[in-house]
């Protein structure tokens, strides 16, 4: 066996060993600004999984990818900094409003109707961690399962 796929079946069971202590939970619920609950399922259909995969890749195809790095060592601190500089960039906050909107639209569509203002969007109804909470079990379950399927057929 080459080094190369020696190292690639490292990396892909070190990815599953992570993944499999990720686990979204089949449903959650979020919070929007003014209090209102909703419940999300963490599972979409597969058109609609399609359709918030290509708006995150529209996303990272614009996004600077400079703003993706974590310095090291990496900390709590540096983690943070990260984060904070990604979410609040304009593409970034944009692709999520828009996978959000994708996933869950009854629930926008609630939440925009109980803040009064028709014309609202996802981050004007929601905090960021809700937003993110409403789209991030959606990758981990894709990716959690794919790595799985691939490691059964090595």
């Amino acid at each position: 066996m080459s080094e190369e796929n020696e190292a690639m079946q490292v990396d892909s069971a070190a990815l599953t060993v992570f993944l499999d202590k990720l686990v979204p939970p089949e449903k959650l619920q979020i919070e929007d600004i003014g209090g209102n609950k909703y419940k999300l399922r963490t599972s979409i259909s597969a058109r609609n999984q399609i359709k918030v995969i290509r708006r995150f890749e529209e996303m990272m195809k614009k996004v600077d990818k400079s703003k993706l790095v974590i310095e090291q060592p990496i900390t709590l601190s540096s983690i943070l900094s990260a984060f904070m500089t990604i979410s609040s960039d304009d593409v970034v906050m944009s692709a999520m409003e828009d996978c959000f909107q994708l996933a869950h639209p009854v629930v926008l569509k609630d939440a925009v109707s109980a803040c009064g203002n028709k014309k609202s969007k996802a981050a004007d109804v929601f905090p960021i961690e809700e937003l993110l909470s409403g789209v991030l079990p959606l990758f981990i379950r894709l990716l959690k399962r794919g790595t799985m399927v691939i490691s059964q057929m090595g």
